[in-house]
């Protein structure tokens, strides 16, 4: 029947379909298009046809199946056709070939993203599922192929699709295990199926998939038993790349080795059978097996990688090659005793070194490539220093490449060495690299470039120098003086080997260096700036090394003769470096001309003297032959900021722990005017020495200013630091700020009376007469004022300190240091304040932002406070203003305000109106700031909590609370922070609406949700047990009766609580309800038909079958288990206990294997356990035990426990063997204790339960032989 509103070019069904089946569209000229007409008829619901939506449907269908179709790229097609689809009342399977043709659309077809996501919904929309009968394993594979071909090749980033896809990836590709490893060409649908998913791969990450989902469809049993089957599935992939899809078949393949290792080591058992013949043990045939697997494998795709396109860049390929070796680090498969791995790693090893060599290094930037290769030299390295065989200039290409690869190859060589205590020959091989870098094919030019690049990487580097100090400082070491003997000895040679000595004879040179005092000839030394660069990094080894001893030499009394020898190396290299420069010094003067790089190389060399001198005097206490005016003239006039820092190091180490009367008084003044002025430059490069000095001033130079200084220069020393310290916060110097903070800070400085007295007495000064104070000063008053700040001084401050706050416009920094000095002041009880002065600060910190914490202003808030409380209280009306918005600062200021005057009225039966008022006053902003979800949970209910005592105290009207508790609950919940979250709770339980008690018990009246009320609960369990034992029955029948899976995760951390803390209290019948409770949550996962369960029947358990438990549940539960099984009452509870083990087992083993096994062979070593008698089960368990044991000897017979799961319930089922032997009830010896379990059916189904029976009884026997049974 045709409605009154039928479609204006069809008025009737039968007119509908003809213009739908006419061979042309339009089917008449000057009409709609077929779409047009089936949208329309669709449309109008006056427009009666009968199955009409069928009619469309089909019509569609039959459209896009047409040879040289065009329209499934029409979205106007897919638009209507998910519309009927829906509302067919009888859906149909689609055929095959429907979603192929849909999912194989011509690029040139598809215009936009637009259609793209229109065909793919159409697509998963009338995708079957993956159990449908009429599609056979071809089918699927050839969808998932064409699916991930369609979003790989027009790059489509939608994550709901990427997301969908990767579901139906997980759904569809385990369905296929059993057909795909049963088909005889199992490897050409591997091929298709790998190399679409690899190009997926490459472009959506999210579309990765687990190893064991990888494993079922793209490894077939076959790969692991032949490997040239797998050779043939990478051959495929490689051939039908291109160049475009290389790095995606590379990543992939190197995915799939992942996934090969871990299949072929995880499932070995299963995977290889032993033949007959074999005469090794099985466990050592199939181990043997996956080794070589895997070795085959891990061959094949290194083969891969080398067969790369010539057009491959080197950078990729060391990438994949560090993500091959990082597979095989990760899953330990190397072995060192394999001749094959061994060639194989030794083969990369020389290719990375060979790279290395030819590479030119610039200027120090970051080069990916070579980063690769050294992460490849470090995997290497770690996993076989022999095989690796770094040699020199792979040690030397890693100082030069500042990069955290660099560093793990120096750490991995270094971890070698330490192990083998073979540090000297660590030392001679980064010596020689050092060496190697400045040789003869250096040029001049180059060699400062260098210089400074090894200074700036890994040679330097915190973390590498911390291990190597670890590893000098190791306390095998101090029985083995001969190892410093050769480690400095060696560095030593190879300085000497860089001075380079000619013929040529010299008589202005005299060099008397050995302890015999023999002359040496005289010779003329000069020195290249290769040498000198190499003599410079040699001696800070040297120093590092040295030092590491020196301080070891502290702990114990060194060799003397040991010392002597190291010490007479050092001298000689020491004294042959400073003939050199003098030399050249004396020249340099006598020509009257300067070469600027050659006065740059002197400077290094002078600095690796100083630091050897340094060294040697902190260690013989002997005075060197360099004389203080010499070190002086360095400082004076200092080319480098290295020279410095060895030149003050060295006069620190001179005159450190020596007496005052043995200090050369006046050249210790004179080295320290020349850091006054160093301190006081302006210029770039004086900022830059600015943090040598204070690195002088920590390691010792304030105990010679304090020895040596007169008054007038002492004072002249607090200015300056003073004035140090202010530039250096208002530049925003972090370094500097550091090094003065640490200055400041320390003991030391405040231990010596003349410095820390002119420090006082210099910013007291400058707090007085300053017109605008800085951050420096206020530091230097705070440093000042924690040691020995005169009170009567303080005064001044305090006044100065506030008129600043007072006139505001001051630097977040500033603000911060006077407050912090206030703050402190207030703690020490040295706070004086006016109540002028009280307003002033009360006003400054309501409308400051200060990121000071609450701690500290509470300080100056209670101060404040009690001074205004003493006066006029009318002044504190504009503090507490009730319609402005409250802050978090406002809830400090009124917690202090309360507590202040919860002591001032403690004996006072009165107060005045003012005072209420303000009370009134402090409330209102305290119920405001519960309207403010911003604020702080926590501080809000501390705040409401003293308010309602302050008014319990005063018998004045308590504030009604404004929010429901409820809410409040629901904001203490949504804390992220669980220490945070705990600091809530413990307020709470002070709050009166939530105190438990028998009579009025919150839990039992169900008053609030229980997901809300049970972390109070548990941390009422900590806090005031009592009160949660007076409720325990009407409580534990509440959770039993309202558990959900939403509460279930709270309610079982609830009872465990319960159990360990008051299982005193806990009765039989509390515990069967304990019992009962994880049984009836885990039912309520089951299906909708059996989700019900009575707390008193046990006799028919619901079996879950959701597989989205959480796996919190799993561990609760295994956690209420354990200490349940520790509860005294344990055996009259074993029914309902082996209840919950057994729903356990039922719920999660097919999710959780693994854990399953290992968990229930905890239980079972703990159920066998007889130290503990009195609580103990195992007399009563002991019974039952042989049924056990058959029974487990009757699934492994059939195959039904794998062998992962065998070997973690290993320790429990020897401990049951035990315990059956105990007391003479059974007898393990003889036929292997057949005897045991002939009783109980053992046999009944085979010889093979025996054979299986008498392995676990000689398994049993020796691990009881060797003490682990």
């Amino acid at each position: 029947m045709v409605g009154t509103n039928e479609p204006s070019h069809i008025s009737t069904s039968a007119a509908l379909i003809k213009s739908l089946k006419a061979p042309s569209d339009p089917p008449v000229p000057q009409t709609p298009y077929k779409i047009d007409l089936a949208r329309e008829a669709w449309s109008n619901p006056d427009f009666h046809v009968p199955r009409k939506a069928e009619l469309i449907r089909d019509w569609i269908i039959e459209t896009w199946l047409r040879p040289k179709d065009v329209t499934a790229s029409d979205i106007n097609y897919h638009q209507l056709f998910r519309q009927i689809w829906k509302a067919c009342p009888r859906p149909i399977v689609p055929p095959l070939n429907l979603i192929l043709h849909l999912l194989r659309i011509q690029d040139a077809e598809i215009q936009n993203e637009t259609t793209l996501k229109e065909i793919i919904a159409t697509v998963l929309l009338i995708l079957p599922n993956v159990d449908e009968p009429r599609y056979q394993l071809d089918a699927w594979l050839d969808i998932w192929s064409s699916f991930l071909k369609l979003i790989f090749s027009h790059s489509m980033e939608d994550m709901e699709v990427e997301s969908r896809m990767r579901e139906l990836g997980v759904e569809i590709i385990p369905g296929l295990k059993t057909a795909l490893h049963t088909r005889p060409r199992v490897l050409p649908l591997s091929v298709s199926l790998s190399l679409s998913h690899a190009l997926s791969l490459d472009r959506l990450s999210s579309l990765q998939l687990p190893l064991d989902i990888i494993q079922d469809v793209f490894l077939p049993p076959s790969i692991f038993n032949d490997k040239r089957a797998l050779q043939s599935l990478l051959e495929d992939l490689r051939k039908a790349a291109n160049p475009s899809t290389q790095a995606a078949i590379v990543k992939f393949s190197i995915y799939l080795l992942k996934s090969f290792i871990h299949t072929a080591w995880k499932d070995r058992q299963e995977l290889y059978t032993q033949p007959s013949s074999s005469k090794v043990t099985f466990e050592r045939f199939v181990s043997d097996k996956a080794a070589d697997s895997i070795l085959s494998a891990v061959v094949v795709v290194r083969s891969s990688l080398d067969n790369l396109n010539t057009d491959y860049s080197a950078e990729s390929y060391w990438m994949y090659k560090d993500r091959l070796w990082e597979v095989v680090e990760e899953e330990g498969c190397y072995s060192e005793i394999n001749t094959s791995w061994r060639d194989i790693l030794q083969n990369d090893s020389q290719q990375a070194q060979e790279t290395l060599s030819s590479a030119r290094l610039n200027t120090g930037d970051s080069n990916p490539n070579l980063e690769h290769v050294l992460a490849v030299l470090a995997r290497l390295e770690r996993l076989d220093h022999k095989g690796a065989h770094l040699r020199v200039g792979a040690v030397g290409s890693c100082f030069m490449v500042k990069s955290q690869t660099s560093v793990a190859c120096l750490q991995a060589l270094l971890r070698y060495h330490r192990l083998t205590s073979s540090l000297d020959t660590f030392v001679d091989l980064m010596s020689q690299a050092l060496g190697d870098i400045f040789g003869e094919s250096t040029n001049d030019d180059d060699t400062r470039r260098l210089y400074d690049l090894i200074l700036s990487g890994p040679f330097v580097d915190p973390r590498f120098l911390g291990d190597m100090e670890e590893a000098l400082k190791a306390p095998h070491l101090r029985t083995v003086s001969e190892v410093w003997r050769r480690l400095v000895r060696s560095s030593c040679d190879l300085t000497r080997a860089w001075i380079e000595v000619s013929s040529t004879p010299d008589k202005s040179i005299n060099l008397d260096i050995g302890k015999s005092g023999q002359k040496r000839k005289h010779q003329e030394m000069s020195f290249k700036p290769g040498s000198a660069a190499t003599i410079a990094l040699i001696s800070r080894l040297q120093e590092f090394i040295l030092a590491a001893e020196q301080s070891r030499s502290k702990d114990r009394s060194s060799d003397p003769s040991l010392i002597v020898e190291v010490w007479d190396e050092v001298t000689v290299i020491a004294t042959e470096i400073r003939e050199i420069n003098k030399k050249k010094r004396k020249h340099t003067k006598q020509s009257q001309s300067s070469d600027g790089s050659k006065d740059e190389w002197y400077e290094i060399l002078m600095a690796a003297y100083l630091r050897i001198s340094r060294i040697h005097t902190l260690y013989t206490f002997v005075k060197p032959s360099m004389g203080v005016d010499t070190v002086i003239g360095f400082i004076n006039t200092p080319a480098s900021c290295e020279t410095l820092k060895a030149a003050l190091g060295y006069m620190v180490a001179r005159f450190r722990n020596v007496d005052q009367d043995a200090i050369e008084t006046p050249l210790v003044t004179v080295f320290l005017d020349q850091c006054l002025r160093l301190l006081s430059t302006r210029t770039p490069e004086g900022s830059n020495l600015t943090g040598e000095i204070w690195e002088m001033l920590l390691k010792g130079g304030a105990r010679l200013i304090e020895l040596t200084s007169p008054k007038s220069q002492l004072d002249v020393w607090a200015t300056t630091i003073l004035t140090t310290v202010s530039s250096s916060y208002n530049a925003e110097d972090t370094h500097t700020g550091t090094l003065i903070n640490r200055f400041l800070q320390g003991a030391e400085i405040w231990d010596l009376p003349n410095l820390s007295r002119a420090l006082v007495l210099c910013s007291v000064k400058a707090l007085k007469e300053e017109s605008h104070l800085d951050a420096g000063m206020i530091i230097l008053a705070h440093s000042a004022l924690a040691k020995s700040l005169p009170r009567n001084e303080i005064v001044d401050i305090i006044s100065k300190t506030v008129s600043l706050l007072q006139v505001g416009d001051m630097s977040e920094v500033l603000e911060r240091c006077v407050l912090s000095l206030l703050a402190q002041l207030a703690k020490a009880q040295k706070l004086r304040l006016s109540e002028d002065q009280s307003i002033i600060l009360l006003h400054y910190i309501r409308t400051s932002a200060s990121n000071l914490p609450n701690a500290a202003l509470r300080h100056i808030l209670r101060v404040s406070f009690e001074c205004v409380c003493k006066g006029d209280l009318e002044r504190l009306n504009e503090i507490f203003d009730e319609r402005r918005e409250v802050k978090s600062l406002d809830l400090v200021m009124v917690t202090t305000f309360v507590n202040v005057i919860s002591h001032n009225q403690k004996n006072s039966v009165s107060i005045d109106t003012a005072l209420a008022r303000l009370i009134h006053k402090a409330s209102s902003m305290v119920v405001w700031a519960f309207q403010n979800s911003l604020l702080d949970i926590s501080e809000i209910l501390r705040c409401w909590t003293v308010m309602c005592s302050l008014h319990d105290q005063l018998n004045l009207e308590p504030p009604s609370l404004p929010v429901t508790t409820t809410e409040i609950l629901i904001r203490v919940k949504n804390i992220q922070s669980p220490e945070e979250r705990r600091r809530a709770y413990t307020i709470l339980f002070e709050f009166p609406e939530f105190h438990l008690s028998g009579k009025d018990d919150v839990a039992v009246r169900n008053k609030y949700d229980q997901s809300l009320l049970l972390p109070l609960l548990r941390h009422s369990l900590q806090h005031s047990p009592n009160e949660v034992v007076t409720i325990l029955p009407s409580l534990l029948t509440t959770l039993s009766s309202s558990i959900s899976p939403d509460t279930g995760v709270e309610t079982l951390e609830f009872l465990v609580d319960l159990v360990k803390t008051k299982h005193i209290h806990l009765s039989t019948s509390d515990l069967t309800t304990i019992c009962h409770i994880p049984i009836i949550l885990l039912s309520t996962f089951s299906s909708p038909s059996t989700s019900t369960i009575s707390t008193s029947s046990l006799s028919s358990i619901p079996v879950p079958t959701s597989s989205s438990i959480s796996s919190d549940i799993l561990e609760n539960i295994i956690e209420l288990l354990d200490s349940l099984l520790s509860h005294p009452s344990i055996k009259s509870l074993l029914p309902p206990f082996f209840s919950i083990l057994q729903t356990l087992i039922t719920s999660f083993l097919p999710s959780h294997p693994t854990t399953i096994h290992r968990r229930l062979s905890r239980f079972l070593i703990k159920m066998s356990d007889q130290s503990n008698s009195s609580n103990s089960i195992s007399t009563t368990f002991a019974k039952h035990v042989p049924g056990v044991l058959v029974t487990y000897v009757r699934a492994v017979t059939r195959g039904g426990i794998p062998g992962e799961s065998r070997k973690a319930l290993e320790p429990g089922i020897l401990a049951l063997c035990s315990l059956t032997v105990v007391g003479g009830r059974g007898d393990g010896r003889g036929k292997e204790g057949q005897g045991v379990g002939i009783p109980f059916g053992l046999g009944e189904n085979g010889q093979g339960e025996k054979d299986v029976w008498a392995d676990m009884w000689s398994m049993w026997r020796k691990k009881r032989y060797t003490g682990q049974g």
